[in-house]
């Protein structure tokens, strides 16, 4: 039989819970996108949910942490993320709020796309 001494019982301690990374970074509308989120402290295996807001259509997260997919849609869209790990019997929990930046595409255009050669010392 083991005896911790000074402690009420194992489980009851807890453990500091932290999603990673502290921001998620922005991309262009009808790109890829891929971010995988982890967690610091606690007892691994962790399972991750967006408990608030959402991310943008065609963007979703996994149970492992995983964003991805490809929005067609641009705008800034905000959620919380948050992780519960393998703690028995209810698991301790963490969250981050993040904010995913979908930019416009199209960006600068040039009109010609061409230019004619030129001759020296004419206009």
């Amino acid at each position: 039989m083991l005896t911790l001494a000074g402690l009420a019982s194992a489980s009851a301690q807890s453990f500091s819970l932290t999603v990673q990374p502290n921001t998620i970074p922005a991309v262009t509308q009808g790109q890829a996108y891929s971010q995988q989120l982890t967690a610091v402290g606690g007892n691994a295996p962790y399972t991750f949910a967006i408990t608030a807001g959402a991310p943008p259509a065609g963007v979703t997260m996994d149970s492992a942490g995983l964003i991805s997919g490809t929005s067609n849609t641009s705008g800034s869209y905000s959620f919380t993320v948050t992780t519960t790990d393998a703690t028995t019997p209810t698991g301790n929990t963490g969250f981050r709020s993040y904010t995913l930046i979908i930019g416009a595409a199209g960006g600068l255009t040039i009109n010609p796309s061409s230019l004619p050669n030129g001759f020296v010392g004419t206009a």
